[in-house]
């Protein structure tokens, strides 16, 4: 993809697409760095309903490229509560196009930081963009970063 992607609100129409594009790249990109059993298991509480209630009661962005969803980032407050990307999508540039403007999003709503639980697989990521890891692991196997946002000036 040689252009970043139109980003828009979520719709409650979207939430059979979110829901399985975050069971598979929870299924295809975690499982190289946690077992497949463990995987499954957090990819099976990935439901419709806990996905149409990100979009309906909180904010869920998505970047779409012609009308297809390339994945979703799920915004509460100061906290990323959840990005997930389609996984032939990976790498290509589509989790920085929803984090970015994300912390952007943030800091206008006057937050100074940005908050949220990396995944092993998406640790790495995180650190690339500036999180910095508040200990090194919670009890669901997620690393809880923060990052520092500059004031909106």
């Amino acid at each position: 993809m040689s252009h970043l992607p139109a980003l828009r609100l979520a719709h409650a129409a979207d939430t059979s697409a979110l829901a399985a594009i975050q069971r598979d790249a929870i299924l295809v990109l975690s499982t190289p760095v946690m077992s497949a059993e463990r995987a499954l298991d957090w990819a099976s509480s990935s439901a419709d309903a806990r996905v149409l209630r990100a979009i309906t009661q909180i904010a869920v962005w998505v970047p779409e490229d012609e009308n297809i969803a390339l994945g979703w980032i799920e915004i509460d407050g100061h906290r990323v509560e959840g990005l997930y990307v389609r996984a032939e999508k990976s790498r290509s540039g589509i989790g920085s196009t929803l984090l970015r403007p994300a912390e952007s999003m943030i800091r206008t709503a006057s937050h100074s930081t940005v908050s949220l639980d990396a995944s092993p697989n998406a640790e790495a990521f995180y650190l690339r963009h500036g999180e910095q890891p508040l200990a090194r692991e919670s009890s669901n196997e997620a690393y809880p970063m923060v990052k520092q946002l500059c004031p909106v000036r």
